[in-house]
Order: C-alpha cells, then structure tokens, then sequence
C-alpha cells in the first residue's frame, strides 16, 4: 500500500433524520456505518462511479469509528473523505462526521474491490487508482484552530 501524500479531500453533506437519533436524542452508535455508507456513495457517484461501474463492487473489510461529540439534532453534518492508503485490491478510506468546528466522530473503513462474477480480490482499474491519488489522497484534515 502507498501513503497519502497530497492535500485533497471530499467533503459530503449528511442528512440526519429523526430516525437516526436514539432514546436519548443522539445519533445512534450503529447509524455511522451507514452514514459513511451514505457519504461514501455520494461521493464516489460525483466521480461518475455509480452502480454498475467495474470498480464500485466492493465488500467492506473493516471501519473503526471513535466518537467525540454526538450529533444532538436532526438537519446536516459534513463527513471529510480522503484516501489513506491504496492496495493492489484494497483501499483504506479515512472519514470524519463535523459540524462547523465540531468534531462528532472519526475513523477509517478498508474496502476490498471484488469481480461481480468471480466474487474474488480483483486491481483497482488505472482510472479509479488515478482517481484516489488526484483527487482524494490526503492526511487527515485537521479542524481549524479556534
């Protein structure tokens, strides 16, 4: 795999619902995944790969999220993408839920790209491997001091 090295990143807007928060009025644990889900989606169809594309068949091999601030009301919060790292086969996606100078949650979440008929590891295509270096390969970014 090969580092992150320059500064781009994509930043998503992400709905929250009432159905999103909890007992106590907070998004709930389990509701990240899929809002990095979510997050993921959109960004990578602004890139034009959307169901269909050769390489947006992946499986989810791990995301780890760490939690700082909960999300306490439903409307919008940003989610910041960017590559971490890039496998043969893999590729590991740093993401993290802030609203204004709030940071609520960050982590990382590892996708391996499959054949949709083999179901086996398969290499990213040059164009994609293009892609996470221009346009998303990057450290983490870091929240404005205040």
């Amino acid at each position: 795999m090969t580092p992150a090295s320059s500064p781009a990143r994509h930043v998503e807007p992400v709905s929250i619902f009432f159905d999103d928060l909890d007992a106590l009025g907070m998004v709930y644990h389990g509701r990240y995944v899929t809002l990095v889900d979510h997050a993921m989606t959109s960004c990578f169809a602004t890139f034009g790969m959307t169901l269909g594309h050769e390489d947006i068949n992946v499986l989810i091999r791990e995301v780890t999220i760490g939690f700082e601030q909960p999300i306490t009301a439903i409307g919008t919060v940003d989610c910041a993408i960017w590559v971490k790292s890039v496998g043969k086969t893999s590729a590991t996606f740093g993401f993290r839920f802030q609203t204004g100078e709030v940071v609520h949650a960050k982590g990382h979440r590892v996708v391996v790209k499959i054949g949709a008929e083999s179901g086996r590891p398969e290499p990213w295509t040059d164009a994609t491997r293009q892609l996470f270096v221009d346009r998303l390969n990057a450290p983490e970014p870091q929240p404005a001091a205040g």
